[in-house]
This record gives C-alpha cells, structure tokens and sequence, in this order.
C-alpha cells in the first residue's frame, strides 16, 4: 500500500486515479456520447480536436476533484492511522532531554500533513519552568523496513531558550522570554505495539552551536496536539517510570 509519507507519492497516487478516471471516461463515456451527438447532428462541434480539448479539460478537473477529496479525508484521524501504520506518530508525545549532567521534561506535538511531519517541543526544569522550545525547519521520516515496523525522524530545529526568569509563563511573558540562541539535529526510531501505532520513540538531539548531546525519551499521550503546560505531570511520570538517569533534573 502507497503511504503517503511524501508529496511525490501522494501525487502519484492522485495521478494514477486520475488516469485510470480518464481511461473509463475515453472507452466507455465518450463513444455512446459522440453517437449521440451525432444523432443530433452537431458532430462537427465535436470533432477529434474538441474531443483532445474536452479530455484534457476533464483530466485536469478530475485530478483537482481527487486531489481535494483525499486531502479532505485525511483530516480524520481513523483514515490517516489506517493509511500510514507504523509511521502514524502524529500528537502529543511527553517524556524527557538527557545529557547526563542535565535533563529536561518535554512535551512535543508531531503532526502529518499529506506528504510531511511537522514538529514543535517544550523543555521544562523540575520546578515546571520553560526552559527552551523549539520547531522543526528541515524533516525526514522513514520507516525502517529490514528491522520490523519500526518508523525513524531526522529532524532540523530551531531552538529558543529560556531568559533568566522567575515562573513559567505563556502567552505574550513566554514569547518575549525567550530568544533565539541555536539549531539542534534531533534523530527518533519510533516502535509500535503489536504492529500497530508507535507507542514509544527513542533517539538522541545534538546542540549544532556546542556538540552537546541529549538522550531523548518520549511516549505518546494522545493523538492530538493539545497545550504544552498541561502535560508537564505526564512528562515527569514517565521520567520517574524510567529511572535511566544518573542526575537529578535541574533547578
């Protein structure tokens, strides 16, 4: 089964619908169509010429049709984890950034437009504060198909980090909190459960300003994309579930 992990396969798929549309509207529509015409005696208008015109004219509005269907389609959330399987990894995913002398909780949100994933995180300290945010400018996801059903993002992001401020904040304080200070190279395999839709994501995030490297560990929460601050308890959960960590995070 096509995925449509990507535009040039979501646009062969509509244009191999479209051909086979057009097929059956040569052979099977237009020859009774033109007998009928020509019982009407307006064959002449209808001439091998405008017969080129009227299939070029319906293909192009054809393709249109099916290329807004599907991506109507693909709104519901059902379509999309039918259609991409192990690769569906879109909504909110919570768990925590290692480096092994820090650590952060983090609540991501992952979502797939036709052809894409699009990514954008929250880092938070112990004491709930944000420490950065980031969102990705560069994506390439995969899956990996000669180690089981298993799904692998490589990820470009621009990262901003926390200002020196007293409290978490949203809105309009955590806008003008934070500045942009780096990129970070960030690669996650994803697995699923019993071959269905990934459950859990593992991989590691890179400072490109620094070389500094994080474990990253995440699980799903939902499969939407909800409020970042709201998921911060479920973030530390599954960090004290998974006592990997050697230090405590930080302050």
């Amino acid at each position: 089964m096509t995925r449509f992990t990507t535009l040039s396969g979501f646009f062969l798929f509509v244009s191999s619908l479209t051909i086979l549309a057009m097929f059956y509207f040569v052979r099977v529509v237009l020859p009774p169509l033109d007998e009928f015409l020509k019982g009407l005696n307006v064959s002449p208008w209808f001439s091998p010429v405008t017969q080129l015109l009227l299939t070029l004219l319906g293909g192009v509005g054809v393709y249109k049709l099916i290329q807004k269907s599907i991506a109507q389609i693909w709104q519901w959330k059902v379509v999309k984890a039918w259609q991409l399987e192990h690769m569906y990894i879109e909504g909110t995913w919570v768990g925590y950034y290692s480096s092994g002398t820090e650590s952060y909780f983090a609540v991501d949100h992952y979502r797939q437009p036709i052809g894409g994933v699009g990514v954008e995180g929250r880092g938070y300290s112990h004491d709930n504060r944000l420490s950065a945010k980031w969102r990705s400018i560069a994506v390439h996801f995969t899956g990996i198909t000669d180690e089981g059903h298993r799904a692998q993002l490589d990820f470009l992001s621009l990262v901003e980090l926390e200002r020196n401020r007293p409290a978490a904040a949203s809105g309009a304080r955590e806008r003008n909190n934070m500045i942009p200070t780096t990129t970070a190279a960030t690669q996650l395999v994803f697995t699923d459960n019993e071959r269905g839709k990934p459950t859990r994501a593992d991989g590691y995030a890179t400072n490109i300003s620094d070389g500094q490297r994080f474990e990253v560990h995440l699980t799903r929460l939902s499969d939407d994309c909800k409020e970042f601050e709201k998921h911060i308890a479920a973030a530390k959960k599954f960090y004290d579930e998974n006592q990997t960590l050697q230090a405590s995070p930080n302050t």
